[in-house]
């Protein structure tokens, strides 16, 4: 069964609460060794684990931001490759016409 969004918070929540100190964080550590960094971030932030919940969140902008990079990269390569087919489209016609 997987959950998702609320529901799976409210889980967490619900678990973290009913749960001793220390054993709370199991399911924040699960989250987090399964690449899932907002949502461990979050359990850990409900589990009163400020310092795990901020390193926890600085690995999800992280890996947002290597992605956004990797995106905007592409989309430069995209743009040179685009220019330089126009560039190359234009070109006969220029020195057909300088022959002429």
């Amino acid at each position: 069964m997987k959950l998702r969004g609320s529901a799976f918070l409210l889980l967490l929540a619900l678990l973290v609460a009913s749960a001793r100190a220390g054993e709370g964080t199991a399911a924040c550590d699960e989250a987090r060794r399964n690449g899932d960094y907002h949502r461990a971030a979050e359990c850990y932030r409900l589990a009163g684990e400020r310092i795990e919940a901020d390193r926890a969140l600085a690995k999800a902008f992280g890996a947002a931001n290597v992605n956004m990079t990797k995106q905007a990269s592409a989309t430069v390569a995209e743009a040179k490759s685009q220019a330089r087919r126009i560039r190359d489209a234009f070109r006969p016609a220029a020195r057909a016409r300088r022959s002429l």
